[in-house]
């Protein structure tokens, strides 16, 4: 029911791998709030079920996640957490 941040979403995002995920803390904003870049769903086996399936059975559908997740997994680049990382030192020490 709780998770800190996610790494495996963000690894699968980075890969341009689709991800489903129950409603833990931090799915929607790594996934969007509105499905954006993969599908938060209701914490239910029927509901998993229903989005793992989804994505399976509708090429069109699982190819747009596919797109989606990469550009999200963009925003983790390790150029970009480590830039991230920098500024915070940064701002720590002075």
């Amino acid at each position: 029911h709780r998770e800190g941040f996610s790494t495996a979403v963000t690894e699968a995002l980075i890969l341009g791998v689709p991800v489903v995920s129950t409603n833990v803390s931090g799915a929607k904003e790594l996934l969007g709030y509105d499905n954006e870049y993969g599908v938060v769903c209701l914490d239910s086996i029927d509901e998993l079920f229903n989005s793992i399936y989804s994505l399976l059975h509708d090429k069109d559908y699982l190819e747009l996640k596919k797109r989606q997740s990469k550009l999200r997994g963009k925003v983790f680049s390790k150029y970009k957490t480590v830039k991230n990382i920098e500024c915070f030192i940064n701002r720590m020490v002075e």
